[in-house]
């Protein structure tokens, strides 16, 4: 099957779609192959520890339209994406168990995550642990400020 038309497409998607079909199979199987020995290297670092505590973004939320998804540069939006999220991407490739969990706020009013990982198989640990976070301090009823000043 083609790509959709150009006027259903974001021209960012488009590009990273592009890449994608033209990756041969064979590299494919060596970056899956990489990804799975990350994932068991992730593993082994949690038989000694529970919980792995960073935060869930490396900058402040950016303003509306901060990732540009008009260019095609893949290489340029991966870059300043995993700058932004250089946390929790990691979790996500692994498949690993985590939550973001808003505990803290900037002066305007924008949440601040701690980003919590567990070992596989541990959604209840984090589940417990939420509620203990949310018990001590609760964020239900935060807001911004209208206009953040970051």
């Amino acid at each position: 099957g083609g790509l959709p038309a150009d006027d259903v497409i974001e021209p960012l998607t488009r590009a990273v779609a592009e890449r994608g079909r033209a990756m041969a199979a064979a590299d494919y199987i060596l970056q899956l192959q990489a990804l799975h020995r990350e994932s068991r290297r992730i593993a082994r670092f949690f038989q000694r520890y529970d919980i792995w505590l960073t935060p869930t973004l490396a900058l402040l939320p950016p303003p509306i339209g901060y990732f540009d998804v008009n260019g095609s540069d893949v290489d340029a939006w991966l870059e300043k994406l995993l700058a932004f999220t250089p946390f929790a991407f990691l979790f996500n490739v692994t498949g690993q168990p985590a939550m973001s969990v808003p505990l803290a706020q900037s002066r305007a009013g924008l949440p601040i995550g701690l980003h919590f990982a567990a070992r596989y198989g541990e959604e209840g640990l984090l589940f417990q642990l939420a509620g203990q976070f949310e018990r001590a301090r609760p964020w239900f009823g935060r807001r911004p400020a209208a206009t953040p000043g970051r």
